[in-house]
């Protein structure tokens, strides 16, 4: 039985794919570790930009807790591990090479993931 929480994940999943675009997140060089995500920029407020946890030029990216590939759940980014590549989506060619400055955040009521929100930076 698909639960409601389910529904709005699913619901998450479609808006993430629509608008934004599918993304890397990659573990070491190359691409040996790579697994694809779906994700869309979201702009930090001038209010959350206090010159310490978030900086200027920071770039916040909502994540789909889905699999572009197969819809499953995918695993929760990992901080100290992985760091986001932005591809463009006509020629696969990297746009930016982020690195994620804190821990994920998540939309989580209850035991179902909505969403993952990465805080990023330059690498």
């Amino acid at each position: 039985m698909v639960t409601r929480h389910e529904r709005v994940r699913k619901r998450a999943n479609k808006l993430i794919t629509r608008w934004g675009q599918v993304a890397i997140l990659r573990s070491g060089y190359g691409d040996e570790g790579d697994r694809r995500i779906t994700v869309v920029e979201d702009a930090f407020s001038t209010k959350e930009i206090d010159g310490r946890v978030v900086l200027q030029g920071d770039r916040r990216y909502l994540v789909s807790a889905l699999s572009p590939d197969d819809g499953t759940p995918i695993a929760v980014p990992n901080q100290d591990t992985e760091h986001l590549v932005v591809t463009d989506p006509d020629d696969d060619s990297i746009v930016t090479d982020l690195r994620i400055v804190s821990p994920p955040g998540r939309l989580s009521p209850g035991p179902t993931v909505i969403y993952y929100e990465l805080h990023c930076r330059d690498r």
